[in-house]
């Protein structure tokens, strides 16, 4: 769901308990609406600030992500080289799905 939508929601709902309040005999559902829509404003604030923490742990973390990568690669090579007198290396590469890299001669990287 769109966070826009989500925070028009708990106001629509408040709004509908305005207008349900006016009218004879609907208290219960206005109640129920209100409750609802109280819950909303809550879910809401808590989505936000779990976002505010996803978005921090992305931050914090991505640097993380071509390091490893990096070592992956090496560690890949390093064992396609220990292998290749008694293995076929195009043949170990094909089986595990790992194509040379284009902009690194026989430098392996995983698809």
């Amino acid at each position: 769901m769109n966070y826009e939508i989500t925070q028009e929601l708990p106001k629509s709902g408040h709004q509908l308990v305005v207008l349900l309040g006016t009218q004879n005999g609907v208290y219960e559902s206005a109640s129920l609406v209100q409750r609802m829509a109280a819950q909303l404003d809550i879910l809401g604030a808590v989505l936000s600030e779990k976002t505010k923490l996803c978005e921090a742990l992305v931050a914090e973390n991505s640097y993380r992500l071509p390091r490893t990568a990096s070592e992956l690669s090496q560690g890949i090579r390093n064992a396609l080289d220990a292998c290749s007198d008694y293995l076929d290396t195009d043949c170990v590469m094909d089986r595990l799905s790992i194509e040379y890299d284009r902009t690194a001669p026989n430098k392996p990287t995983i698809l």
